[in-house]
């Protein structure tokens, strides 16, 4: 099993993938089940993910080739807006931006270091000549601090000035409030819970099923917790895409489906799923064929 090095991980053990077992991880699965149900998807994002397909479809019906790109882009942004509501704060700061810096460390960790085959090396300083290891963990360690900051005040001032869309952390965060006015119990545990798991949807690390569970394709076991993720949700769509160009017999019959829904002023919706069983078992396949990311998640070590 691949492991964190301590000089890398201090700091970022809120993240819900890195909390497997304890009760704290327990209280992020709860809040995202609930958040992340069938039926919660279908009432409060499925406009959020029916807008965001248009984008991509317009974008590149203009630019084909930036069809890859633009994925990344949407992505991003509809992952940010579900989670956050909105795409940057007052000053301008983009959102999706300083996430896939983070994003970038977070790559960086899972690729390795000289410290993973070595722990002892840990206890080298920063300035040490070699010790790239430690320089990065402070770099990664104080950006995590500063978006983490970032998306908690954002969300903050906009609920305060009833700004933005509704989102995952703002309608959690409501419920938590009436409780705390109907029965005066201590919501500050549970505020930062929400905030915690929300700052993972981004960066956290997702099994197969990721993307499609999302937008309500997939129903997975009830035991199975996911949370997506920006950069395994962009994988599994370029598989997606991948399969469609291998297979244009496969292509040709599932956009014959899709087709039957469009009609003037009306394009497919969230309410046409179970009419398009093809285009389920395709992405189901897709899924199969090529998973983005195994279930594994980074053990720690002490």
């Amino acid at each position: 099993m691949t492991s964190i090095p301590t000089s890398l991980s201090e700091g970022t053990g809120f993240s819900t993938g890195r909390l497997q077992g304890e009760a704290t991880w327990r209280k992020h699965r709860k809040f995202l089940r609930q958040a992340l149900s069938m039926a919660t998807v279908k009432q409060e994002y499925s406009d959020l993910f029916i807008d965001s397909a248009a984008q991509y479809l317009q974008a590149i019906l203009l630019k084909p080739e930036d069809f890859l790109p633009r994925l990344k882009r949407i992505l991003g942004e509809t992952i940010t807006k579900l989670t956050y509501g909105a795409l940057q704060d007052e000053n301008g700061t983009d959102y999706v931006t300083e996430h896939n810096e983070n994003l970038n460390y977070t790559v960086k960790v899972a690729m390795g270091y000289v410290v993973d085959l070595f722990p002892p090396l840990r206890f080298v300083p920063a300035w040490f000549p070699g010790a790239q290891f430690q320089r990065d963990a402070i770099k990664w360690r104080q950006h995590c601090v500063y978006v983490r900051k970032l998306m908690i005040d954002g969300v903050d001032r906009r609920m305060a000035a009833k700004d933005g869309r509704p989102c995952y952390i703002s309608n959690i965060l409501e419920d938590l409030q009436k409780q705390q006015a109907t029965k005066g119990i201590d919501i500050s545990e549970d505020v930062q819970v929400v905030h915690d798991s929300g700052f993972s949807f981004f960066q956290g690390k997702v099994g197969r099923l990721a993307t499609f569970r999302t937008i309500g394709l997939i129903k997975p076991p009830p035991s199975f917790n996911i949370i997506a993720g920006a950069d395994t949700s962009e994988t599994t769509l370029k598989n997606f895409l991948l399969a469609m160009s291998l297979y244009p017999d496969v292509q040709a019959r599932a956009r014959q489906e899709v087709e039957q829904f469009f009609t003037e002023g009306r394009s497919p919706d969230f309410e046409c799923q179970d009419q398009m069983p093809y285009i389920r078992a395709v992405v189901l396949e897709s899924l199969r064929w090529n998973p983005p990311l195994s279930f594994g998640l980074f053990d720690t070590v002490a």
